[in-house]
């Protein structure tokens, strides 16, 4: 990828990632608690995905995408060990929420990783808005 490929990838990502976390805080409010976790699952993998463009890492699927952020930016201490778990446990619920019909999650559930969520999107926007010019 060239650098302008990797700044217009790092973009799509972005507004993916704020569009899927606009969608799950709208979810919420209308009480769909399990259509919204999925959501706040995508805010946060396409942020990440964003993240690993920067460093010219394309994963290729959601185990690869937590397997590289695993790899290169929480072994190496560029973020929080947390970060990796809060990653892991909505790739969890997101399969829970699609395939699991008696799962059931509660406002507070959804509200307190959208909290997490924007927490970690905080930590990381020095890193994605250099690539957003």
């Amino acid at each position: 990828m060239t650098p302008a490929d990797i700044r217009q990838s790092v973009l799509l990502e972005i507004e993916a990632g704020l569009e899927a976390l606009k969608a799950a805080r709208a979810l919420v409010e209308e009480g769909l608690y399990r259509s919204a976790m999925s959501r706040a699952y995508y805010a946060l993998f396409h942020h990440v995905k964003a993240l690993l463009y920067t460093q010219g890492f394309e994963p290729r699927s959601h185990e690869g995408l937590e397997h590289l952020f695993g790899l290169h930016f929480v072994k190496s201490g560029r973020v929080d060990p947390s970060s990796a778990k809060l990653l892991a446990r909505l790739q969890k619920y997101r399969e829970q929420s699609d395939y699991g019909l008696v799962t059931a999650f509660t406002r507070k559930d959804v509200e307190q990783e959208l909290a997490e969520i924007d927490l970690f999107l905080q930590t990381i926007q020095p890193r994605l808005t250099g690539m957003e010019s």
